[in-house]
């Protein structure tokens, strides 16, 4: 299993709207975007943590997703959260 990274994001300012927004999905959506986004697991690791199936974390990704493009003011706020991943890997 991936090892856990340092809970400290690197989110500017302007990403307080999106972290508002995660704030507001369901709890075990708000949990599986966490993990994805910020903590960088793969599939097979957040459904091993979850005790649920790759597909089931994927299909809660793809609603939460959803569900933020609806909530976020900007395109760039939806970017962001892809953009923390990435952030994650390159350090």
């Amino acid at each position: 299993m991936s090892e856990l990274v340092d809970p400290v994001l690197p989110l500017t300012p302007g990403d307080s709207g999106l972290l508002d927004a995660v704030g507001r999905l369901p709890p075990r959506r708000r949990f599986i975007v966490f993990l994805r986004y910020f903590a960088d697991l793969s599939y097979a690791d957040i459904a091993e943590i979850c005790g649920i199936s790759e597909g089931t974390v994927a299909a809660a990704l793809a609603q939460a997703r959803t569900t933020l493009r609806s909530e976020l003011e900007t395109p760039e706020q939806v970017m962001a959260l892809e953009g923390v991943a990435q952030q994650r890997r390159q350090a």
